[in-house]
Formats: C-alpha cells, structure tokens, sequence
C-alpha cells in the first residue's frame, strides 16, 4: 500500500508539474518537435495526433475522448511508468489523471467532453509528463470541439 501512496504523490506532482507548464505548452504547440535521442513520450488520441506535438483531429459534444502516451526510455519501451495526463478545456475545465504503461510502453486514459457548448465548444490543451531515467519529458496536443 505504501508504492501505492508514492505513485499517487509522484502522479499528483507531475499533474501539478504539468499544470505549471501550461503556459509553456502554448509555445511548445506551436512547434513539431523532433525529440531528441533519450527518454521521450509521444501523446495522441483515438483521433491522430500520432508525433510530437502533433494536433488530434476535432471531436463533438458528449464524445469520448481516448489519451494515450507512448513512452520511450531511449532503447525501447518504459514499461510501468507512471505518466500525468492533464486535459484543460477552452473554458478552464480541467481534468487530470494518471495511469502506468503497459508491455508496450502505452498508457490510456479516456474522458468525455460534457455536452454543455457554453464550456466545451472551442480549443482544448492536453498535456502528458513522466520522468524517465530522471528526466522529465512531455508532450501536448490540442483539439477543437466543435457541436
């Protein structure tokens, strides 16, 4: 039960992390980045956003939203590595969860947008973080929502 409180904490601070860095992510969305050889993560969605700081295409109202986080120690897949999602949507929704890699280095969280145009209909941001091999790597996406 204690390794359990310890991934918490760590996942409660990368979340935290992530949000911090928010105001980074802006920047870093406007760029695809190559990442550079080492530890790295690569967020998409069910509907692409596959490579760095690539955007997912749009999804509608009340639409299931599939994150997934593809994490790289630099020689192959990180396997069991806790990886921080963090989802702000255009009217500051915010939605945060953490989840392991899988054998393949996948991690998949999935949310739903709320069918509440006033508060979902525009840009949303998402961010993934993990550290590997003490280093913290990330990656953002964006989406629209449209009706």
């Amino acid at each position: 039960m204690a390794d359990f409180g310890k991934d918490l904490l760590k996942a409660a601070l990368l979340a935290i992390l992530a949000v911090s860095l928010l105001t980074g992510a802006t920047y870093i969305l406007s760029k695809q980045i190559t990442p550079p050889p080492g530890p790295s993560i690569d967020l998409y969605t069910d509907h692409n956003g596959k490579g760095i700081n690539v955007p997912s295409q749009a999804y509608r109202l009340n639409e299931t939203v599939s994150l997934y986080a593809e994490a790289n120690n630099g020689t192959g897949p990180a396997v069991n590595q806790l990886i921080a999602f963090s989802a702000y949507g255009p009217s500051n929704i915010t939605y945060i969860e953490s989840k392991p890699t899988n054998a393949s280095g996948i991690a998949q969280v999935t949310f739903r947008i709320p069918n509440v145009p006033e508060i979902s209909i525009g840009t949303w941001k998402i961010i993934a973080a993990t550290k590997i091999n003490d280093k913290l790597v990330l990656d953002a996406l964006t989406f629209e929502c449209t009706t």
